[in-house]
């Protein structure tokens, strides 16, 4: 390839990388690349065909919004497909492009001719028109070929109760008269096609899949539209359906697509030969089916025609739910169950949490099953503190399992009453009520203990949680020393903004680059000598021209000079093959005043003036200084478009920050702040006071819940600030509301890391919460050194120490001395070193989890992890007492953000079950 061209290719590549750079960094600067595509131009009535689209650099993209067209139906088909290309230029830049694909299914109607309008694509603030879609569409004749019906058990059923239904597919089997050939009935069914609609019937298919079996066909005879009774093969799949609405059994979404054989032909089989000797030979097959009859014979369809059928279903009339007599607590039950309960623990204290696990039995669709409203149940919540959410549940089999946590008011309760759960029979056309069995259970009077308290105690809340956990304890009690930390922050500092913290600052950078870089460059000095050839080009060839005794010696020096500056080795020292790169380059007149000079330097045949060796020299020279300033003028050329490059992505980054900015800006006044704050405190206070009293706990408890709200209003109107979240971390805690704490005690320890109090604090929150970090005793044994050397200190030894190992090793290298001297030395730098690196391990080990952006804290005492974005996706795991759990944050879309747990369990949660930290 012409070098030349070589590198007007790869300016103008870096002008692509750079534009493709801007276009990720700044997606409104530009629309995406969008393409659109149909499966077919020509289409079947009722049967789809599908309708693509295809986004590129599709960041920003907004979902398309199809219009509506007379007689079409455009619906959506599951999730936008999103592929990434990653290309490299040069083998360095690299640019990350994402694709995506939105699939739609197109059904028409009616027959005739349809025009899709072109469609507005909208990215990152700008609109890209799609190009109009035309197809055609007519009717396929089902006539006599196929008929589809739906019949029930019953002719009479209530919304929600369960009908059995039977799907009947009556199918003409294909005879070909020129072979005298009738397709059999496994034929007839793989005919069906995939773009088959099988609504309610489409599980029972898949069961049958799961198993390897398929519905069975069977000979029957019918009567046709014309009256005449022909031989059909009958296909029947039962489903169990529970009616959504009063009215009639509708068939609307069963839909049987048919490719029906047209023609049979022979297919290119090698083998076709010798099954057709078998089949001479042997006959039919010892299955006596058609199909080994008709095909082992090298036969196949070769021509179908599609047959769309609409099913039909029985008249069953479907009854609302009565509303007379209808209970307050009926939650939507039809059929006829059962419930039991059961708790975690009998023996508790007031305020102490039990789990109670609700077991609903019956024969209705458990799936639709909800848990009965506990907070209206008066006989429960009168000695009972009971969540008002709605529980979420799980199928097992016949029955489904709720769990939730109830918390005793008082000493004086001593059963967990009865829960009643209402349904409706559809037998008896009443509503029921049944009730699970009290649970007994001793509840002892609640111990009360001031956070202040707590934490001024540190080394006796060591010492006891060291008992608790004393298989996996460290006994490194002696290392715990008890120190009084202020409950709250009060003042104005609470909220001044302040900046999240940065393990790796531009100081912290420095100081772990600068000692090595110090160090090398000792060693070059060194070893100077050894460096020779790590110079520029140029200058290598100012020093061998230099020195160079002959014609022969200036130009080599000259050879390799040009072969470094156009990038190539010339290993075999031909003249020709610089020549040849020069002019490759475009660079013709170099290339003749380069061919000149090797001529001349071949003609000498004796011993030459040194006169005429200096003007070799001189020309050579001139040579390499016309070569150095035009590869300079390419040089600048890249460099200019680097730089325009940078500077445009530099101002969008700032732009970018700026809208940032805008869209953080706080909706509280800094007097409306300083305000809440100031209520805030005093009812902290307050809630203190009335905590040393166990009359007042329940009103102590509802007064530090009122306090963190208002922490959270503040953080919440922009105030990022570490003691702030320190505040609203001790009033969640006493107000019992662990996960919440936690998030909190982790934001002010994004802030601040290095903080000892904050650290305590949340260790003593999780501890209390059950949350037992991974590697916990290496954790309690890094904690136990930093409580000897704080983080911040630990962090100035590792640096300190670093830069003493690097000079030890330079000074082994500057100074002289015996053999053994420099040994020690080296030994010593070495350890140096590497205690530089163990302490900023252990400072990192503290550090690095507390400041790391994809984390999030569950906040909820029960939660539902789904596969998907959505309550309609299944359940992947149903969490119980994981409140103030941390797990990585994987995505976010909508309400629903996507986690992985510490076990490696991943799927999606709602929002408001987690706290981003």
């Amino acid at each position: 390839m012409n070098l030349c061209r070589q590198s007007h290719l790869t300016l103008s590549l870096l002008a692509i990388s750079s534009i493709a750079l801007f276009l990720t960094g700044w997606p409104a600067a530009s629309a995406a690349d969008v393409a659109i595509a149909i499966s077919s131009k020509q289409a079947y009535v009722g049967m789809p065909v599908t309708l693509q689209i295809r986004v590129d650099d599709a960041s920003g993209t907004v979902q398309p919004e199809i219009p509506d067209v007379d007689g079409l139906s455009i619906v959506s088909v599951g999730r936008p497909q999103i592929s990434s290309q990653i290309v490299t230029f040069n083998g360095r830049q690299q640019t990350n492009r994402t694709s995506m694909i939105y699939q739609y299914e197109v059904t028409a109607e009616r027959a005739g001719e349809f025009v899709i309008p072109p469609i507005k694509i909208t990215g990152g603030g700008a609109a890209t028109i799609t190009e109009a879609v035309r197809f055609t569409a007519e009717k396929s004749e089902t006539g006599d070929t196929m008929f589809v019906e739906i019949v029930g058990e019953k002719d009479k059923v209530f919304v929600g109760q369960s009908l059995n239904v039977t799907l009947k597919i009556w199918v003409l089997p294909y005879h070909d008269e020129e072979k005298n050939l009738t397709l059999g009935e496994s034929e007839m069914w793989r005919s069906i096609s995939k773009q088959t609609n099988w609504g309610p019937f489409e599980k029972s298919l898949e069961k049958l899949a799961g198993n390897r079996q398929r519905p069975g066909g069977r000979e029957v005879i019918r009567t046709d539209s014309k009256g005449k009774s022909r031989n059909y093969f009958l296909y029947e799949i039962d489903a169990t359906i529970y009616p959504t609405h009063a009215g009639k059994i509708s068939a609307d979404d069963v839909r049987i697509v048919l490719n029906y054989p047209v023609s049979i032909g022979r297919r290119r089989d090698p083998f076709a030969s010798m099954f057709e000797a078998m089949d001479s030979q042997f006959g039919r097959s010892a299955f006596q089916d058609d199909f080994f009859r008709g095909f082992t014979s090298g036969l196949a369809v070769t021509s179908v025609r599609p047959v769309v059928a609409e099913a039909t279903a029985q008249s069953i009339e479907v009854v609302a739910i009565p509303s007379e007599g209808r209970p307050d607590d009926y939650v939507g039950a039809v059929g006829q169950y059962s419930i039991d309960a059961e708790a975690s623990d009998t023996n508790v204290k007031v305020g102490d949490p039990i789990t109670l696990t609700l077991t609903i039995n019956g024969t209705g669709p458990m799936d639709l099953v909800r848990a009965p409203p506990l907070a209206s149940q008066s006989t429960l919540t009168e000695k009972f503190k009971v969540a008002e959410d709605d529980l979420a549940g799980f199928v097992q089999g016949q029955r489904k399992l709720f769990q939730t946590t109830i918390r005793p008011k008082s000493e004086d309760v001593s059963k967990i009453p009865p829960i009643a759960f209402t349904f409706f029979d559809p037998e008896t056309g009443k509503f029921v009520t049944v009730a699970s069995d009290p649970i007994s259970i001793d509840v002892q009077p609640g111990d009360m203990l001031a956070l202040d308290s707590v934490v001024a105690n540190r080394a006796a809340t060591v010492r006891s949680d060291e008992t608790k956990t004393s298989s996996g304890g460290l006994g490194m009690a002696w290392l715990a020393s008890a120190r009084s930390y202020q409950t709250v922050f009060d003042g104005s500092d609470v909220l001044v903004n302040r900046d999240r913290a940065s393990v790796f600052s531009r100081g912290v950078m420095v100081a772990c680059v600068l000692p090595p870089v110090l160090f090398l460059g000792v060693c070059l000095l060194v070893s100077r000598n050894r460096f020779w050839a790590l110079l520029p080009p140029n200058r290598r060839f100012e020093r061998a021209v230099a020195a160079a005794g002959s014609r022969v010696e200036v130009k080599a020096a000259l050879s390799r000079l040009i072969a470094s500056r156009l990038g190539a080795v010339n290993e075999q020292g031909n003249d020709d093959f610089i020549i040849g790169l020069l002019r490759r380059s475009g660079q013709y007149e170099l290339a003749i005043r380069a061919e000149r000079l090797f001529a001349s330097s071949e003609s000498v045949t004796g011993s030459e003036s040194e006169k005429d060796l200096e003007s070799f020299k001189n020309e050579s020279r001139s040579i390499a200084s016309q070569l150095k300033a035009q590869t300079h003028v390419r040089a600048r050329n890249l460099k200019s478009t680097k730089a325009t490059a940078s500077i445009v992505i530099a101002l969008m980054v700032s732009m970018a920050c700026g809208v940032h900015a805008v869209a953080e800006q706080s909706t509280m006044t800094a007097a409306q702040r300083e305000a809440m704050l100031s209520n805030a405190m005093e009812i902290y206070r307050t809630a203190t006071q009335e905590s040393s009293a166990d009359s007042a706990a329940d009103l102590s408890k509802q007064s530090f819940a009122e306090a963190a709200q208002m922490f959270q209003a503040i953080a919440d109107s922009g105030v990022v600030n570490d003691r702030l979240f320190f505040n609203l971390g001790n009033a969640a805690f006493q107000s019992d509301q662990p996960g919440r704490a936690i998030a909190a005690y982790r934001k002010a320890l994004r802030i601040d890391p290095e903080s000892a109090m904050y650290h305590d604090q949340l260790r003593f929150a999780e501890s209390e919460a059950n949350i037992k970090p991974d590697g916990e005793r290496a954790k309690w044994f890094n904690d136990a050194v930093l409580r000897l050397v704080p983080p911040a200190g630990m962090k100035v030894a590792a640096l300190g120490i670093w830069s003493m190992g690097w000079a030890v090793a330079a000074a082994t290298l500057l100074f002289r001395g015996s053999t053994g001297w420099k040994r020690w030395g080296r030994g010593i730098a070495a350890v140096l070193v590497l205690a530089s690196v163990v302490a900023g391990a252990s400072y990192a080990f503290r550090v690095l989890p507390l400041v790391s952006d994809s984390t999030a804290v569950i906040v909820a005492s029960e939660v539902a992890i789904h596969e998907g974005d959505g309550q309609e996706f299944a359940v992947v795991e149903q969490l119980e007492g994981a409140e103030g759990e941390v797990a990585e944050v994987v995505s976010r879309r909508g309400g629903w953000t996507q986690i992985r747990r510490s076990n490696g369990v991943e799927g999606w949660v709602a929002n408001r079950t987690i706290e981003l930290i």
